[in-house]
């Protein structure tokens, strides 16, 4: 049997289901952006069907446009008992005028923990009925859902509070926003306009009012007051794609601000993941076959506009370490918000000098570097060094942060979002693309960091897409010397397939290079696709494989015997020898676990 290289997923599969997931989620939820009738009590209940369908109110032709229906009054009454089919879903409608405004006063009026109480509460009453009994979930507009995003991650809010009360309102926003996503769901929630950053990009501070207006023909109340616009943090980034960047750079710089963005962005991949999900429901309810609804994806928005070029530039932002070429490419977002305030909430008495102007980015004297801690600064300019300093540093580089390294999972996590939506939109150039500059920037990783990115039993990565990234990884690997795939077995290596006897002829007996580098990212290659093709039962023990996993490990731990050089006892080197050793001992004890499975099932037929 044989491994499918799955360079294109299947159109079908599925995304990642968020942490809180609808069916488990106790918190109901609201929002929707297409609208009923302002004093409309009738339910907004999930589609069932195409996005063309028409209900009694309005005709719903944009996918783009969450779809609305009317539950037949019986079956609301109806209890379905253990039979029933559940939606995922809570049914939702928009909030009522008056209720909106009042959010609206509330948040404008920074009174941000009375509006979301407010909105909690609502979002809450009626959501702890049987799923067939349930009110429908309240949901406020876009911009509203676009201004707690933005409290969810300002630093006035995260890690730079200027007072007490401010110390929870981002944790709550968020907390809210989970609710919303797990209750009404993204589509309901509208999720999709609400974190758009094309309205910004083209109206400025009109944002996202202009936009609904352009192109939904609906009416958004623009948010006024300090915060708004100018502080809503899609305003703050030209595309999704840019605020990743920095948020990464933070992973590696900014412990202190990578926590919030760490929440953050995994709240993000929660709804990019469940948007697309719910959209291919719609798109392949009733037995339909359709892609309208996906096309209206999220995440289909933010990759859209990429060329082969800006693929390129997507990637750099998944890599983004804090370098000074990062950092120029992917900046701050808000001035200097990676500062930590230290005794956050010990107001200090204000001149009239010191007054905030939140909306020219002036913050008083709240973040004067006498109440800020130096952690998260800007790096230094460098200064002059000489070339003998310079070596040094270049050989005694500090290994990879502990948040760099936790990063790994949610970058992989949004490159494996990009390669289906390539894959959905039949883009097979920028999928092409999108692999190969990929696997190109994670051969240039140290090798901690490097093997985070290829451990197979350590990803949630899509297989078919694992799979494509660890074949063009093990490519750049196999020496010249070794035969070629395709000599091997020529139907496996044309289709894209990856078999035992392509590892055993082609890669496992081999080293890489003469460095203890080179081998160590060789080995962990090997030993992840090993595993893969374990854990699907394609292994079967033979002496020619014992041999050329023995083989190969000796012969990878002898390349990177230390040389009698300076080089000899560069850090790096060093820890990667010891990966290189751990890696080996992993694949031998592998192969020693198929010869007993050999030896147990030989047994069990005789018996």
């Amino acid at each position: 049997m044989a491994t499918r290289w799955g360079r294109r997923s299947t159109t079908t599969s599925k995304l990642k289901s968020p942490d809180s997931s609808p069916e488990s989620s106790p918190t109901p939820s609201f929002c929707t952006a297409s609208e009923t009738a302002e004093r409309d009590d009738d339910v907004v209940t999930t589609a069932k069907t195409s996005p063309t369908r028409l209900d009694d109110k309005l005709q719903v032709s944009d996918p783009d446009t969450p779809m609305k229906g009317h539950n037949d009054p019986d079956e609301e009454e109806e209890d379905l008992g253990s039979d029933e089919v559940l939606l995922p879903y809570r049914p939702a409608k928009k909030l009522p005028r008056e209720v909106r405004e009042h959010s609206k006063i509330y948040l404008e009026e920074e009174l941000y923990g009375a509006a979301i109480e407010m909105l909690g509460s609502l979002m809450s009453s009626g959501g702890h009925r049987p799923r067939s009994k349930q009110r429908p979930a309240l949901v406020p507009p876009p911009n509203q859902v676009a201004f707690l995003a933005s409290l969810a991650i300002h630093p006035l809010y995260t890690n730079r509070p200027t007072e007490m009360s401010h110390r929870t309102i981002g944790s709550q926003a968020m907390q809210y926003l989970r609710g919303l996503l797990g209750s009404a769901g993204p589509v309901h929630a509208n999720f999709r306009t609400a974190f758009d950053f094309e309205p910004w990009r083209r109206h400025g501070r009109r944002g996202l009012s202009a936009g609904v207006e352009d192109e939904a023909n609906e009416e958004d109340e623009a948010m006024g007051g300090r915060f708004a616009p100018s502080h809503i943090v899609f305003s703050k980034a030209e595309s999704f794609w840019r605020l990743l960047g920095w948020a990464f750079n933070c992973s590696a710089l900014h412990p202190e601000r990578w926590r919030y963005w760490e929440s953050w962005l995994g709240f993000m991949a929660d709804v990019l993941d469940a948007d697309y999900r719910e959209r291919e429901r719609l798109d392949t309810s009733g037995g339909a076959d359709g892609s309208d609804w996906r096309r209206g994806s999220l995440l289909l928005r933010y990759v859209r506009d990429l060329d082969r070029s800006a693929v390129k530039g997507m990637v750099r932002a998944l890599f983004a370490d804090g370098s000074a070429a990062s950092l120029r490419e992917f900046p701050e977002l808000y001035d200097r918000e990676a500062k930590v305030r230290t005794g956050a909430g010990n107001k200090r008495k204000r001149t009239l000098s010191s007054d905030l102007d939140l909306a020219n980015d002036n913050f008083g004297d709240y973040f004067d570097d006498d109440g800020l801690s130096s952690e998260g600064s800007a790096p230094e300019s460098p200064t002059r060094q000489t070339a003998g300093s310079r070596q040094k540093r270049m050989e005694v580089a500090p290994p990879p942060s502990e948040e760099l390294m936790a990063s790994v999972s949610l970058r992989l996590r949004f490159f494996d979002m990009v390669g289906k939506a390539f894959d959905f939109l039949d883009n097979a150039e920028c999928q092409t693309e999108l692999f190969g500059v990929f696997s190109s920037n994670l051969r240039s990783l140290p090798v901690p960091l490097y093997e985070l990115y290829v451990a197979s039993h350590r990803t949630e990565m899509d297989s078919r897409s694992q799979i494509s990234l660890l074949l063009d990884a093990v490519g750049t690997f196999r020496p010249t010397s070794a035969p070629k795939p395709i000599r091997v077995d020529k139907a496996a290596a044309t289709g894209g397939f990856i078999n035992m006897l392509i590892m055993e002829k082609c890669y496992l007996p081999f080293a890489a290079t003469s460095t203890a580098e080179g081998n160590a990212k060789f080995s962990l290659v090997l030993e992840s696709l090993f595993r893969i093709l374990w854990v699907n039962d394609q292994v079967s023990y033979s002496t020619e494989l014992d041999e050329a996993v023995r083989t190969g490990v000796a012969l990878r731990n002898d390349r990177s015997k230390p040389k009698k050089s300076a080089r000899s006892k560069d850090g790096a080197e060093e820890a990667a020898r010891k990966i290189l050793a751990q890696s080996g001992s992993r694949l031998e004890y592998l192969m020693e676990i198929v010869a007993e499975e050999e030896q147990s099932d030989g047994d069990t037929d005789a018996e």
